[in-house]
């Protein structure tokens, strides 16, 4: 069953080596848009992410509909390096016609200075700005921090590229070789997940979003709020052992798929996630988010078990009697018979 997770891309600094220009095919495709030679890279429709968030859970999903690759581009409006990248670079004719017609484009600015609320595990409230946000993100996910900094991925937030691309290491002639390895590959995985869907009949899509930290805690709340749906809050883990037994029996269960699909947003907790929490001081009690989930769910409910399931609202009020776990609740007619619990307490509720 295929419960959706979501990606991003950055760019480099370094000492860039010129090549020449190429002249080589930029598509089969009978659609292609040929730009005009004075076009550059800021007239293509770019989307700015702001927000890793909103990137991974909402930004990458809406690309689904226009089944392209994204390309998503680390830059900094200060560095004279993004600069001369974006006009050697990703100006290049051939360059950027393979972007206007074959890729969404996000961008992201890693030296924006607006600020944002961080709540800390703690329950302290500070505010720093962005760029710290994507520092910390991109550090985790690549292990570096630098611009111009590029990366492909598909809507699933999957790398579609054996290498990222920066300034250093970056040509025409090589981006563009680089982009065609980024959109095969997403026709190969485009072309797998399609075979597999139809061996296994695993079509099965739900509004369900990974939260790692309080702060994406509360934007799911705030999302179910603007979307009007109960939260479905499941209390999981990687090495969860009965979550099979719901995600692979009960869930895609004709019983429960249509009202689980339509009328809930499924949170997940994981309760063994050992990423280190952003921002520690050596007094805080916890150090990963899985530490601080566990903590939320024996504060919460006296208990420490996976998985288990509540049902909020978007002020985080439990809108039914008692928790579903595996032994109150394993089957698809229990189970069905709770979610509809929650949901007529939500409408009342409203």
């Amino acid at each position: 069953m295929k419960i959706k997770h979501y990606l991003i891309c950055f760019i480099a600094t370094g000492i860039f080596f010129g090549c020449g220009e190429t002249n080589s095919s930029i598509s089969d495709s009978e659609n292609i848009t040929i730009l005009e030679e004075t076009q550059k890279y800021k007239d293509l429709d770019i989307t700015i992410i702001d927000d890793p968030w909103k990137l991974e859970n909402f930004d990458l999903r809406s690309t689904k509909v226009d089944n392209r690759p994204v390309f998503v581009y680390y830059t900094a409006d200060g560095s004279v390096n993004s600069r001369y990248f974006e006009d050697r670079i990703l100006s290049n004719q051939v360059v950027l016609t393979i972007l206007k017609n074959q890729f969404t484009i996000f961008e992201i600015k890693s030296d924006d200075r607006s600020t944002y609320r961080l709540i800390k595990a703690t329950g302290d409230t500070v505010i720093e700005p962005k760029s710290e946000m994507w520092k910390s993100y991109q550090t985790e996910r690549y292990g570096v921090f630098e611009t111009p900094f590029c990366d492909i991925v598909n809507f699933d937030n999957e790398s579609l590229v054996s290498k990222r691309m920066n300034y250093s290491s970056s040509s025409p002639v090589s981006f563009e070789q680089w982009l065609h390895e980024g959109l095969l590959n997403f026709e190969k995985k485009n072309k797998q997940q399609s075979q597999y869907d139809d061996a296994t009949n695993d079509t099965l899509e739900f509004d369900e979003y990974k939260v790692l930290s309080n702060v994406d805690f509360k934007k799911a709340l705030a999302y179910s709020a603007w979307d009007n749906k109960p939260v479905l809050l499941y209390f999981t883990g990687y090495n969860c052992v009965g979550y099979d037994k719901f995600e692979f029996d009960i869930w895609p269960d004709s019983l429960v798929y249509p009202i689980l699909r339509d009328e809930f947003l499924i949170v997940s907790l994981f309760l063994d996630d050992r990423s280190v929490i952003t921002n520690l001081r050596d007094y805080d009690s916890v150090r990963t988010y899985g530490e601080y989930w566990t903590n939320y769910e024996i504060e919460r409910y006296g208990i420490e078990t996976q998985p288990i399931f509540d049902i909020i609202n978007y002020n985080n009020e439990s809108l039914v009697e008692d928790i579903a776990t595996i032994r109150s609740h394993g089957s698809a007619e229990l189970y069905r018979a709770w979610l509809e619990e929650g949901l007529s307490n939500f409408k009342k509720s409203n």
